[in-house]
């Protein structure tokens, strides 16, 4: 992606970020002028040239909104692509949607808007007469451009600020049809293909091709350009794109049941474990299996990516902890040292230890580099059932059959704390966000919230419906989530303490839960043979799933929020959930 920034002199010059830098810059949405030699062009701006040309007036008002704000770089579609370069131009095509919607404000200039309209007393006509006139609002590339952004103001072509899409929300529903939350920022997936279609159905484009085109990122679709094609053909192939990109994915491969599975850090891989020995990597974009990784004697019972996704770990039965290298699937590491079951396993977030939970009552520390046991966590009475780092990678915490949660330091193994009072085994735990807070979920039909620094209790939050076997914490830190027993998903506010939502619908005990990343979705899963897609604000159920013949016993989000991964340890397959597309037609 190519910025503008301003120079003290006035001159244009492009900044282009290095590869991870990602610097706060503002976006220009505008209609292009009729004569569109009068726009500024990539090659104006590396010529210093166009100051005389009509273009120029946008190019200043989005660079002073852009200083106003604090903002040095900023982006205009007219002169921040080469559009004499064919790659460039398809590139660019495919990813403005997320250009748009990485923006720190969107600045929507109506140059059809004239301020003078409906600031001279003399003329009667109401802003809102103006504002509905404006052809921004028929443009075929406009709706992504207010859809995407986290922000949009609208300015008149004086540069009056008119409002923004909070302030204008129901002119701006009125004008295009677009429903109210979609406008709020709901995501689009929520919406159905041929809703969003039809709020484009009235925009024009200047080539008929561009009316497909302009949709990519409204349906989340990345496709080639073919200029030429006509309007129909277009549509068409986007069609079978999005009915392509709807498809579940199904891995099969296992010959057990699967046990464990977890997202690349990137999205791009998957790897599953089985009771049947085996480890298999797969990659999430074409289904298909990348590595199948063996050598085990014992059934796998934890699998996890490091932060890199450069190496993946894996522990077993057979008492033992795997690294291998997933680019090759080599094995690197192969870690003994416990006496029982290996049954859960973290890598610490800045990627340099790794924790392993054993039924022989430890927890032991290694170093990721050299595999060497850096410390033996004792103290446990009863198996070790769980364990996770903190956010911050300074503090430990494990589980235990014993109904008790220890509190370690990561950096020399020491005991911190000895959280007590769950009355039953306690089957799992996790940090919250910010690493101040910690949850608990036991046997004992509670989930206990806790001060991660003192280690005593801030909340008892009884589920009364039966045990509870997995938690999360809402990666805002607001909710926590946990299951129960009686066939139901239950909600807390972590401040309070009081209950917010139970969920209902499994007909089987609900056996994971997980929360989206941006904490708007929950999905839980069931031994129902279903996957349940929920709304965490209003706690209303959204999809359910189905497809397995078995059980579903694990799940997860993908880093992007786009997809659901479910497992069944009964019919040993994990399927991909396009959630964009799982509300079809």
């Amino acid at each position: 992606m190519r910025l503008l920034e301003r120079q003290t002199n006035g001159d244009l010059v492009f900044h282009e970020p290095a590869v991870g830098d990602s610097p706060a810059y503002a976006i220009l949405s505008h209609t292009w002028l009729a004569d569109n030699n009068q726009e500024i062009s990539f090659q104006d701006v590396q010529a210093g040239t166009g100051k005389n040309k009509d273009g120029w007036v946008k190019i200043q008002f989005c660079a002073d909104k852009a200083a106003a704000d604090g903002l040095p770089y900023f982006w205009i579609d007219t002169c921040c692509i080469d559009k004499s370069s064919s790659a460039e131009l398809q590139e660019a095509i495919n990813s403005m949607f997320r250009w748009y919607r990485n923006a720190a404000i969107c600045y929507v200039y109506l140059s059809d808007v004239s301020s003078s309209a409906f600031n001279d007393k003399s003329n009667q006509l109401p802003f809102e007469s103006v504002f509905r006139q404006s052809r921004w609002f028929t443009r075929g590339w406009t709706l992504q451009e207010l859809l995407a952004p986290v922000s949009v103001e609208f300015f008149s072509k004086e540069g009056i600020r008119l409002g923004d899409e909070k302030s204008l929300e129901r002119q701006i529903h009125e004008i295009t049809g677009i429903p109210v939350l979609a406008i709020r920022g709901t995501p689009l997936y929520q919406f159905r293909v041929n809703e969003r279609f039809i709020w484009a159905h009235k925009r024009k484009t200047t080539r008929e091709e561009d009316w497909a085109y302009s949709l990519l990122g409204i349906f989340d679709i990345f496709m080639p350009l073919i200029y030429g094609e006509g309007w129909e053909r277009a549509v068409i192939r986007l069609r079978k794109e999005i009915y392509e990109a709807s498809k579940v994915k199904v891995l099969e491969g296992h010959s057990g049941g699967v046990s464990a599975m977890a997202f690349s850090p990137d999205g791009k891989q998957l790897v599953s474990a089985s009771h049947g020995r085996t480890v298999r990597l797969w990659d999430t974009g074409s289904a298909t299996p990348l590595q199948t990784l063996e050598g085990r004697s014992g059934g796998v019972s934890a699998v996890a990516f490091s932060p890199d996704g450069k190496q993946l770990v894996s522990t077993s039965d057979d008492e033992t902890v795997r690294l291998w290298d997933v680019v090759s699937g080599a094995p690197l590491q192969q870690l003994r040292g416990h006496f029982g079951r290996v049954s859960a396993v973290a890598f610490s977030p800045d990627g340099k230890q790794l924790a392993s939970a054993s039924d022989d009552k430890t927890v032991r520390l290694w170093g990721t580099g050299s595999g060497t046991r850096l410390h033996t966590l004792r103290g446990h009475s009863g198996r070790v059932s769980a364990v996770a780092f903190s956010p911050d990678s300074k503090q430990l915490i494990s589980t235990s059959d014993d109904k008790t949660v220890r509190l370690w330091d990561a950096g020399s193994g020491t005991r911190l704390h000895t959280l007590e009072g769950h009355s039953g085994r306690v089957s799992a735990v996790v940090f919250s966000p910010d690493s101040k807070q910690l949850v608990s979920a036991s046997h004992d039909k509670t989930v206990r919230l806790w001060d991660a620094g003192s280690g005593t209790r801030l909340h008892t939050l009884e589920s009364h419906w039966g045990w509870s076997s997995a938690v999360a914490f809402s990666p805002d830190g607001k909710q926590v989530i946990a299951t129960t027993d009686g066939k139901m998903v239950k909600l807390w506010d972590t401040g309070s303490g009081t209950p917010l939502r139970t969920l209902r619908g499994h007909s089987g005990r609900v056996s994971a839960v997980a929360f989206s990343p941006d904490s708007k979705q929950l999905v839980s899963t069931s031994d129902d043979k279903t996957v349940r897609l929920w709304d965490t604000g209003a706690g209303t159920p959204l999809q359910t799933l189905e497809g397995h013949s078995g059980g579903v016993s694990a799940v997860a989000f993908s880093p992007d929020g786009k997809h659901l991964a479910s497992a069944s340890s009964d019919d040993g397959t994990v399927r991909l959930w396009p959630i964009g597309y799982i509300a079809l037609f």
